[in-house]
């Protein structure tokens, strides 16, 4: 009798131990149902996030192209002169922003693009880029380029960067690859 007595208390125990643990389950199956609610609510916020600074990349693209166009468009109007003072070229018919296509079909951006006669009488082509703010990669990425419209421009390529400003290691990379820079107040009245 008194084991059966010990053994229903340990029953009783068991059984309000059990009823604790199921009362904490059920606290835990809560606190989940809370931890997914917030994890989706965590979610939706990331994607917006993420949707706002899209949006903002796109815009500051936008006011970054404005800007490197705005730099083209005044070196349209005043690299002729600019040219033909420092370099000894002269430019004939129009510079212009387009595509190349080259033989296999792909285009490539080009920010300046013209033709025109060197001081030696031959023709020469003038391919330029511009950058707000230049950086060596801008350049090396630039000089890529060279390189693959050398493929398929047989005459001289005169290469010429336009920015606004450029660090002195930026400038004597420049130098040292032998490209010419022109800056933006080069092209004001």
């Amino acid at each position: 009798a008194e084991a059966q007595k010990r053994t229903e208390i340990k029953v009783e125990e068991l059984a309000e131990a059990q009823k604790r643990t199921e009362i904490k389950v059920e606290e835990l199956v809560e606190v989940q149902k809370k931890s997914e609610i917030v994890a989706r609510e965590l979610a939706e916020a990331q994607r917006k996030t993420e949707d706002k600074m899209e949006k903002t990349r796109q815009e500051v693209g936008g006011m970054s192209h404005s800007i490197g166009f705005s730099l083209e468009n005044q070196a349209f109007k005043y690299l002729p002169s600019v040219l033909k003072r420092d370099k000894n070229i002269e430019v004939k018919g129009r510079l212009l922003r387009k595509y190349y296509v080259y033989f296999d079909g792909t285009e490539e951006q080009i920010d300046v693009y013209g033709e025109g006669i060197n001081k030696d009488g031959n023709k020469i082509y003038i391919i330029g880029e511009g950058k707000s703010q230049l950086g060596k990669k801008d350049i090396i990425k630039f000089l890529k380029k060279i390189e693959r419209l050398k493929k398929e421009i047989k005459e001289e390529i005169f290469p010429l960067m336009l920015t606004h400003i450029v660090t002195p290691e930026v400038e004597r990379f420049l130098e040292e690859k032998n490209i010419s820079c022109y800056f933006s107040y080069e092209f004001e009245s």
